[in-house]
């Protein structure tokens, strides 16, 4: 996200902090914020430690509270994120259980050579997603 200079027009990234041709416009204090906080979770979600992500914007001249206050916002909404994933892999574990539950009794009714090889793989990627999503759930770690 890029903010125009009301002065020389120039679009600029809110991290710059002031516009950096003529040096005379500052940013909204929330412009600055949101971008500080989306490249934090940014950081946070693709692996970054809370200390190296809190480093990195305390080099980029955010104050020692601003950068705490960053990391602690974007680890609430990224492991908030991570938990609604978890759900949603319990259900589609669920859901491939149930399928596989359901060759499975079809297995009996005919043959059993192809329709429980689709068992078993069906029941393999159930309970991987099953055992992934409780732990997504559990410990807001996104699994992947």
């Amino acid at each position: 996200m890029l903010v125009p200079c009301p002065n020389c027009r120039v679009e600029f990234s809110p991290s710059l902090r002031t516009c950096p041709t003529c040096g005379k416009y500052e940013p909204p204090f929330e412009v600055v914020r949101d971008h500080f906080l989306r490249q934090t979770m940014e950081a946070i979600a693709a692996g970054a430690s809370d200390a190296k992500v809190r480093e990195i914007f305390i080099a980029r001249g955010l104050a020692d509270a601003e950068a705490d206050e960053h990391v602690t916002i974007a680890k609430r909404q990224s492991r908030g994120a991570n938990r609604r994933s978890g759900i949603s892999h319990i259900a589609q574990g669920i859901l491939f259980l149930l399928l596989s539950g359901f060759l499975w009794l079809l297995s009996y009714a005919v043959t059993r050579g192809f329709v429980t090889l689709f068992f078993y793989g069906l029941f393999a990627i159930g309970v991987g997603f099953l055992v992934a999503g409780i732990y997504q759930w559990l410990t807001g770690r996104r699994v992947e």
